[in-house]
């Protein structure tokens, strides 16, 4: 159907809703001012690397696959269509998805898994595999290389590059299975605003990922062998 085809009502309903969208995701105010930063824990001394200096809301440049550093070229490619703050404003989203009494994020139920999709599987990776991860080794989540962050519906700030381990750009690790390794896999829910459905993995519960390469289950490599 063409514009030119409907009503003049429906024509004004829809360039109504038009209108509104475009508002909502620009009425935050000016990145970085009082207005935009309202709910975050607003640090002047550091909006160079984080939005409002917030380290939760991620780095303050998102890379992209056009970018000249190549570690930045394989993270922009799984960035692609990512909207960070799921469309609201950096304090709306902070308050949507964190707790209000320590800050600290709100993870989803049954470790984030998409339950009403698929009965999850425990399965054995074979040697070969490539695997990656947003986030620091001491965690329990890995998913097949080069998933989609909107997919994974983890935080931005898993994207922030840690001072202590600046390695690691954008906080982005990969590894081969080097031994045959069994997981939980299953579909991602959705969370933070983001549509999830990717693939994760889980670990057991007394295993994580650093305590595998210390026993050469898995071996780090550099994130360019995701460059083709």
């Amino acid at each position: 159907m063409k514009l030119t085809d409907l009503s003049p009502l429906l024509l004004l309903l829809a360039l109504f809703h038009a209108i509104s969208a475009t508002i909502s995701a620009t009425n935050c105010g000016i990145p970085d001012s009082e207005e935009y930063c309202f709910g975050t824990r607003y640090n002047s001394s550091l909006v160079s690397k984080y939005p409002c200096g917030d380290s939760r809301l991620g780095p303050a440049r998102l890379p992209t696959k056009h970018d000249e550093e190549p570690v930045a070229r394989v993270v922009g490619a799984i960035l692609s269509d990512y909207n960070p703050f799921g469309g609201l404003c950096p304090g709306a989203f902070l308050e949507a998805w964190t707790n209000a009494t320590n800050g600290r994020w709100k993870y989803p139920p049954h470790n984030g898994f998409k339950l009403t999709w698929e009965p999850l599987d425990v399965m054995i990776l074979p040697v070969g595999s490539l695997l990656d991860r947003f986030g620091d080794e001491g965690g329990k989540f890995l998913s097949p290389v080069g998933v989609q962050y909107r997919e994974r519906a983890i935080p931005p700030g898993n994207l922030a590059t840690r001072d202590a381990d600046s390695a690691y750009p954008y906080n982005y690790h990969v590894y081969t299975v080097i031994k045959p390794l069994r997981v939980l896999s299953g579909r991602i829910e959705p969370w933070f605003g983001q549509p999830g459905d990717g693939v994760q993995y889980k670990l057991d519960d007394d295993i994580t990922v650093w305590s595998l390469v210390e026993d050469r289950y898995l071996q780090p490599e550099n994130a360019l062998v995701r460059l083709p």
